[in-house]
């Protein structure tokens, strides 16, 4: 489902922030596997943008986007399903390559040998209204019923909660948003970050039985 999202989003991500905005020179969005949690990266590079200009506008973004999934035709989230499953079964284009997928499964302790392949049929049976839901709970942190109802007998819109969101801001020179840290203390700084995060995600890890 992270997959589907971050292929659903990342054109219009980039056309809207890099094409049209020139809002940054290095602008994408990407599935992360960190120690077992999955995420979405979103990307921003920018020489003319502070880092907290740069944060407000993806979390626009995110907001925004909710609308236009809720209101892509069926035959268009088709389409980005074929497109990732094709994408999935593509053939290894070296021992090399195969042997790093493998090696990946065994260092995520998932043991899939069939990854690629039981994505690709997993895809096969998601529909678009699930996407949103797990677009409204995870990137909105939205609770309740998201469902798009109309009529005398509409209920209120669904409520927004927290999510799970680490913000990584990093500034080569002095401006606004640059953390103000000592070089020795930097390490211990990112540490605590990184703790922190697993703290708020509840240590969340992948888990499989053998």
């Amino acid at each position: 489902m992270i997959d589907l999202l971050v292929d659903v989003m990342s054109e219009p991500f980039f056309d809207q922030l890099r094409t049209k905005e020139q809002f940054g020179y290095n602008v994408s969005v990407d599935v992360r596997w960190t120690y077992g949690i999955m995420g979405i990266s979103f990307e921003v590079v920018s020489s003319s943008k502070s880092a907290s200009q740069i944060t407000e506008r993806i979390d626009k973004f995110i907001i925004e986007f909710r609308e236009t999934l809720r209101n892509m035709k069926h035959e268009t989230f088709a389409e980005h399903i074929c497109g990732l499953a094709q994408e999935k079964l593509e053939m290894h284009n070296s021992m090399a390559e195969e042997t790093d997928s493998l090696w990946a499964e065994i260092m995520d302790k998932r043991y899939d040998w069939e990854i690629s392949r039981n994505e690709a049929c997993a895809l096969r049976s998601i529909k678009i209204q699930e996407a949103i839901d797990c677009y409204d709970r995870w990137l909105l942190g939205m609770k309740g019923d998201t469902k798009k109802k109309e009529g005398p007998k509409a209920e209120a819109a669904p409520t927004f909660g927290k999510k799970n969101c680490l913000t990584v801001q990093t500034v080569g020179c002095n401006g606004d948003g640059r953390p103000s840290i000592e070089s020795a203390d930097i390490d211990s700084h990112v540490d605590e970050l990184v703790d922190k995060f697993h703290r708020h995600a509840n240590h969340t890890t992948w888990k499989t039985n053998l």
